[in-house]
């Protein structure tokens, strides 16, 4: 499978069936307690749709993972995805990964004309949604660690 592309097919998905978003949170709050606690799972039900099934950093199991830090080490180290440190050029597609002491929180990228500011898919809104990649105080969400990018033709 190559996860570029399939990652690049849920994202032409969330732009044109907004529906797709608000399937996948309620897919998160099924399994993850407390309404800021999945936007691991959110993700990993949108990987899911896509075709890849996330397997977190310990155990393998399971296909929906509801912890950051996890299903960031599953794609970066089991699926190959490569780590897009910040001022880099960031693309649709590419995941956020905050990883600040206790706060954590992942994102996928729908639209990343603005570098600064892209629009995102998360559990945060019920939408696609811009998310400062320096963060936000205001809207209290920390600054992006880094970003996984999926690799193509795998």
């Amino acid at each position: 499978m190559d996860q570029s592309r399939a990652v690049a097919e849920i994202v032409t998905t969330l732009k044109t069936s907004p529906p797709v978003l608000t399937h996948a949170q309620n897919i998160a709050t099924a399994i993850v307690s407390g309404p800021k606690n999945h936007c691991a799972a959110t993700l990993s039900a949108l990987l899911v749709f896509t075709g890849i099934y996330p397997k977190g950093a310990f155990d393998g199991s399971g296909d929906l993972q509801a912890w950051v830090p996890s299903l960031a080490y599953d794609l970066e180290k089991r699926r190959n995805w490569s780590r897009i440190m910040l001022n880099t050029e960031i693309i649709a597609g590419d995941v956020g990964v905050v990883l600040a002491g206790k706060i954590h929180h992942i994102y996928l990228i729908v639209d990343a004309t603005d570098q600064l500011s892209p629009l995102i898919a998360d559990n945060q809104e019920p939408r696609l949604h811009p998310r400062a990649v320096a963060g936000n105080v205001a809207k209290k969400w920390s600054p992006t660690s880094y970003f996984l990018r999926a690799p193509s033709g795998d």
